[in-house]
């Protein structure tokens, strides 16, 4: 049997985590396929992961390979580039092991040649700066501009020991999460004829009628600050303003951050029309979706936006 890697640094809640599970579970009945990661996938997570997505994993269908990182590490999301450069070590030291080498979260430094998806542009501080800067207020410390951040990428850079190789000389294969992805990729990089597989929706979502839909809207994803949710919690509110009975339901855990606190709130200030749904999966996110007409997403140059390809397979029709 071919062995083969999957690859990426943290589970989360999204796209590139979608193209994780459904790549693994299309891959493990003919193939031995080990996820190489920096995060934590427990059975509970797995079933929790299994519910997000409705995939059928089995802890016994596939190994997980956790990179080794300093004591208290692995949890802390200030030390995004950190935790990078000890995830990308241990995938290097780890490739020679495998037959294909796939990273399903952008490019992955293996050493040798692998299949990339391309999923933002989190990798390219040029890029991210024109693309999805990071407002001043929801920066720590370590995010500003200045000799502690030239410092500590410094660090992160020495600590990586990247292998030299130009993923864009044609050694390997990458994959892009839509067709404006593939535009930048090509503006900037010279990436030609890269082929384009957006992420999977592979829920199904029961159709009903127009009229026995709510009129309401209902938003779904990570509440951080680049998904601007106050932002569409005051164009809902000028929409009500104007004599619209409509109403939101915030979908996804609002976490205790000075963001999360600030959305949590909004929500409590508006409280009889805006309700925060937490982390919903499955048959209750279903029914959220389906018995709502509207749907919004209020990030800027979102490279795909897997919860805008949610709202329209369930039948909303979503403002972005």
């Amino acid at each position: 049997m071919v062995n083969i890697a999957i690859a990426h640094v943290r589970m989360g809640r999204g796209g590139s985590e979608a193209r994780a599970v459904w790549g693994i579970q299309s891959l493990i009945h003919d193939h031995d396929v080990t996820l190489l990661t920096a995060g934590r996938v427990r059975p509970a997570d797995l079933e929790e992961l299994n519910d997000f997505y409705g995939t059928t994993l089995a802890p016994t269908d596939f190994r997980v390979l956790e990179a080794p990182l300093p004591p208290g590490m692995r949890t802390r999301q200030s030390c995004a580039a950190l935790q990078g450069s000890f995830y990308q070590r241990f995938c290097r030291k780890m490739a020679p092991h495998f037959d294909v080498l796939v990273s399903v979260y952008n490019m992955c430094d293996f050493g040798i040649p692998a299949v990339h998806f391309v999923a933002d542009f989190c990798w390219s501080s040029e890029l991210r700066q024109q693309y999805d800067p990071m407002p001043r207020e929801a920066q720590r410390l370590i995010h500003r501009e200045g000799p502690l951040r030239r410092g500590y990428l410094a660090l992160s850079r020495a600590l990586q020991r990247p292998s030299g190789r130009n993923l864009f000389a044609g050694d390997d294969l990458l994959v892009m999460n839509s067709e404006w992805t593939a535009g930048v990729m090509r503006e900037r990089y010279g990436v030609t004829g890269a082929p384009v597989v957006y992420p999977p929706v592979v829920a199904e979502f029961p159709a009903v009628p127009w009229e026995r839909k709510e009129p309401g809207f209902v938003c779904i994803g990570r509440i951080e600050h680049e998904k601007r949710v106050e932002t569409m919690i005051d164009i809902l509110a000028r929409v009500r303003a104007l004599g619209h009975d409509i109403h939101l339901h915030v979908i996804g855990p609002i976490s205790n951050t000075p963001y999360g606190r600030m959305i949590g709130r909004m929500c409590a200030e508006h409280s009889q029309w805006v309700f925060a749904e937490g982390r919903q999966a499955g048959q209750a996110k279903a029914r959220l979706l389906t018995s709502h007409r509207f749907g919004i997403h209020a990030r800027d140059r979102e490279a795909f936006g897997i919860s805008v390809a949610e709202m329209v397979k369930a039948g909303c029709i979503p403002f972005v």
